[in-house]
């Protein structure tokens, strides 16, 4: 039960109280009846006596109210240390059980060493006897560097001074040698057996890709080993470790500080003036009497006044012991809620201390193990980094598209911290020796190929080792992160595509056929090289300004190239015949020196001339044209050079140098407006000082012709005047 119900009900008490002492008092100051003064001590004395029992119960109730504010901090306390220590207790638990778990672990892996050391030599002589098979197998290149490698292998098991990490260290570059002969292209000079002769030396392509002949379609119809590719899917991480140090106290994991009850605290107060109240009021009363009426005598007074202070001495008893039980209840909560944190930092003790015994159980069987693999420990490390490498190498090879989830267990063998077993063992040789033999296949399989607007499809698919894929007679690339084929969004040339074509078509024997080295790098760049047309547009429209003005320019010098040729053979063709014909310079002199060949020679001279002049003209014609543009192409593509720098400053005051794609628009404006000016202008010089030259002939025939006309009308004249 709270305060409040029990101080609401007192001070109702009092209110009733005090209104039957008003109206007691009024009856007693009339006139009506007279009483003893005895009667009237006897009531007076009681009602004191009713006040300092309610006075002394009021004490008792506010002590019981402290006691029980004073449990409850006490108890909130008390429950959140041991909500906080239960927590600390729960991950602590967590730690003690992954301490024991890398115990297990690690005793497992003490178990495995003694095993694992006597059959990593067993599989080092099988990897070796291996390459050696597959050296012997594979196409004949660089034979005597790759023969004496395995002969240093094989020196090398027998060796007693090399321990065994550098033997399988060695033994995995020369793998990955080998790996590496089917990813590149090299050239190297050798002797080769012609047809005709002994020996000839020659410089021959060495590579694993170029001795591969193309498969029969019914051949590698499964995709060479496809059907073999390991597809484990197995979760990757590591085993984590625990941190090398003491647990914090679990006094440091937090403990929450006692608060006050505010409504509890409050109350008390609340009663305690309440209480003052009452006990002055009932002094100042002379006398007690029933609320619904004033009583008849004193002696009826008196009875009523004890049979309240019964009822209020009743009231205040089942108070106290209300505050009572209430505070053995909360008393018995605060011992349970300290028996259980007793428990829990018991439990937190132990926890501690076996986490201080597991970590010196764990330092005992590192050092033991340490102890078990001596120089294993160094070729676990090469296996790790190996295995890395090897994961890189197949998540981004193409024979992945083919085969796909060979990475996936090889990886997991990189990220572990355990001690490989001899089967991870293989199969990390495994993976080494399929990408070795793939990558000298040309096969033919069928797998999903992702077109252009990313719609799936199936398809047939050849593959040319590690460094080419191609299917309906376009070119493909490998998307790593997908492992799915992809169409190229810009094929190369035409000249590419056709070889592709001719690769799908061929059943067996060799075909010519592009391989790209960087697999794919520079294929890239290939596609990525702009067009003719993309290489205008890049000039903008002072580019095309350029192109018109010459395509413009050079069909005039052509029409004039035309029409002087024509006009050259007119005045051949005048030459060689005696009659004068209006169709050419040389017949319209020859018209105009018969029409006024009676006229004086200096007057037939100035008439020859005015012919002559207009010849000229007629032969230059639209020359100017050509010179002009010839001319101003230059300019027009300084112009464009100018205009593409100002875009290029602007794009760095605007966004800085950081992506210099930002600048390349205005620099590739700049370069392709000069490259056009000069593109157009040297051809129309050349085409002007070619019919410069050709008019300048022409017209030196006509001044020629014109001059010998005169010159014989002059010594005809001359003649006649002398016989004359």
């Amino acid at each position: 039960m709270g305060l409040w119900p029990i101080m609401r009900d007192e001070l109702a008490r009092f209110r009733k109280k005090a209104a039957v002492g008003v109206l007691a008092v009024a009856a007693v100051q009339m006139p009506v009846q007279v009483t003893c003064a005895s009667d009237f001590d006897n009531a007076l004395r009681l009602v004191l006596q009713m006040n300092e029992a309610a006075a002394q119960s009021q004490k008792k109730v506010e002590k019981l109210d402290d006691d029980k504010a004073d449990l409850l901090s006490r108890y909130r306390s008390v429950t959140q240390q041991l909500a906080s220590l239960n927590g600390y207790n729960e991950q602590a638990q967590k730690l003690v059980d992954a301490q024991q778990a890398q115990a297990d672990e690690l005793q497992r892996q003490i178990d495995d060493a003694t095993v694992i050391g006597r059959g990593v030599t067993p599989l080092m002589a099988r990897m070796i006897d291996a390459l050696a098979a597959f050296v012997e197998l594979d196409v004949p290149f660089l034979l005597t560097e790759r023969h004496d490698r395995v002969k240093q292998l094989k020196d090398l098991m027998s060796r007693p001074d090399v321990t065994e990490a550098e033997k399988y260290r060695r033994i995995m570059e020369a793998f990955q040698i080998e790996n590496e002969f089917g990813r590149t292209i090299e050239a190297y000079t050798a002797d080769m057996a012609t047809e005709g002769a002994e020996d000839a030396s020659a410089r021959v392509p060495a590579g694993r890709a170029c001795g591969a002949a193309v498969p029969h379609p019914r051949q590698h119809r499964d995709g060479g080993l496809g059907s073999e590719g390991s597809q484990v899917a197995a979760p990757r991480g590591r085993v984590p470790r625990l941190h090398q140090g003491r647990l914090p106290h679990r006094k440091e994991a937090g403990r929450a500080g006692s608060l006050p009850d505010p409504g509890a605290r409050s109350g008390g107060g609340a009663m305690k003036r309440f209480g003052s109240l009452i006990v002055a009021a009932a002094a100042l009363m002379p006398a007690v009497a029933s609320a619904q009426s004033a009583p008849a005598s004193l002696d009826a007074l008196l009875k009523e006044v004890k049979e309240g202070y019964n009822k209020d001495a009743d009231a205040q008893k089942a108070r106290e012991a209300a505050f009572i039980k209430a505070k053995a209840d909360q008393a018995k909560m605060l011992a349970d809620a300290e028996k259980a944190l007793a428990a829990a930092e018991a439990r937190s003790q132990a926890l501690e201390h076996g986490f201080q015994a597991n970590e010196q159980k764990l330092a005992e069987l590192e050092e033991t193990l340490r102890t078990r693999l001596g120089n294993m420990g160094e070729l676990f490390g090469v296996v790790r980094q190996v295995a890395g490498d090897t994961a890189a190498n197949l998540d981004s090879s193409l024979v992945s598209a083919q085969i796909p989830g060979r990475s996936e267990r090889v990886a997991k063998l990189s990220d572990s911290q355990s001690l490989p077993s001899i089967p991870e063992l293989e199969h990390l040789w495994y993976a080494l020796q399929q990408e070795m033999t793939e990558s000298g296949k040309v096969v033919r399989f069928e797998t999903e190929v992702v077109d252009t607007k990313g719609i799936k499809r199936k398809a047939p698919v050849v593959r040319v080792g590690t460094f080419n894929a191609v299917a309906g007679g376009e070119f493909l690339r490998f998307e790593t992160s997908t492992g799915s084929l992809v169409e190229l969004g810009r094929q190369p040339p035409e000249r590419y595509l056709a070889a592709a074509a001719d690769l799908e078509k061929a059943t067996t024997g060799m075909v010519r056929f592009p391989l790209d080295p960087s697999r794919g790098a520079i294929l890239g760049l290939l596609i990525e090289t702009p067009s003719a047309e993309e290489r205008v547009a890049q000039g903008g429209i002072i580019g095309y300004i350029v192109i018109g003005l010459g395509i413009f320019a050079l069909f005039v010098a052509l029409l004039r190239f035309l029409g002087l040729t024509f006009t050259d053979m007119k005045i051949r063709a005048q030459l060689r015949s005696k009659e004068a014909k209006t169709n050419n310079p040389v017949g319209r002199v020859l018209k105009a020196y018969q029409d006024h060949r009676n006229l004086p020679v200096e007057d037939l001279e100035r008439k020859l001339d005015e012919v002559i002049v207009q010849e000229s003209a007629r032969l230059d014609r639209f020359l100017w044209v050509v010179k002009v543009v010839s001319v101003s192409a230059p300019l027009l593509g300084l112009l464009g050079t100018v205009t593409g720098m100002i875009k290029t400053f602007q794009s760095i005051t605007l966004f800085g140098t950081g992506d210099p794609k930002l600048m390349a628009g205005g620099i590739s404006e700049a370069l392709v407006t000069t490259m056009l000016g000069l593109v157009v202008a040297i051809p129309l010089v050349l085409a002007h000082a070619m019919l410069s030259n050709l008019a300048k002939r022409l017209l030196d025939i006509v001044e020629e012709q014109a001059a010998g006309v005169v010159a014989e009308q002059a010594e005809a004249r001359a003649e006649a005047r002398t016989d004359g």
